[in-house]
Formats: structure tokens, sequence, C-alpha cells
């Protein structure tokens, strides 16, 4: 069994005074100069946005039975199972797996 402090125990039954503290008030400091809402304020120094693979359409097929769907994967010459919920066609070359992708930081 842990034994309590006396430090906690002085503090029973005492009564703190509720005020609007900020987190500056705790701190001492001025945490933030100004408060923007627009984006442009906060990208500054930020590297530019390229996408790299736009693709040019996108549709949606929907088969009545599964043979249809069968013979579709055939014919475009691509392996569909239950799980496939989309594809590129034709095929890339280079299959990105996006979960095998992970975030690295060089150590100084």
């Amino acid at each position: 069994m842990t034994k309590e402090s006396k430090e906690y125990e002085n503090l029973i039954g005492e009564k703190v005074e509720k005020g609007d503290f900020s987190l500056e008030d705790l701190t001492g400091e001025k945490l933030v100069d100004v408060a923007s809402e627009n984006w442009k304020d906060h990208w500054k120094g930020m590297p530019e946005f390229e996408q790299e693979h736009v693709h040019a359409r996108k549709i949606t097929v929907k088969f009545e039975t599964e043979a249809d769907f069968k013979k579709f994967g055939e014919l475009i010459g691509q392996k569909l199972t239950d799980k496939t919920r989309g594809i590129w066609y034709p095929e890339p070359e280079e299959v990105r797996e996006s979960y095998l992708y992970r975030w690295f930081e060089d150590e100084e």
C-alpha cells in the first residue's frame, strides 16, 4: 500500500479560488503574437506542394453477376478479388503500396 505524502495531506480540505487563467498566465510568457485564421500567414517557409500522380478520369463499374466480375478482370488482365476496391488501368509498372511507406528523421 502506498502512503500519502505530507504535502498532499496538507492540501486536503483547502479551497482554491476560481479564476480565468490562461496558459500564458501559468508559463509567464506570451506564446502567440497574433492568432490568424488565414492559412497563408502560417505557410511561410514551407515547401511547395507538388502532386506527382494525377489521374485523368475515375469511374464506378457495377456487375450483375460474379461471372461478369471475373470476365472483366480477365479482359483487363488484372487480378480482382473480393477485397479489390479500386484499380489503375493500365496497371502501373511500379506498384506503390502506400502502407509500406514510413517516415524517418535523420538523427543529428
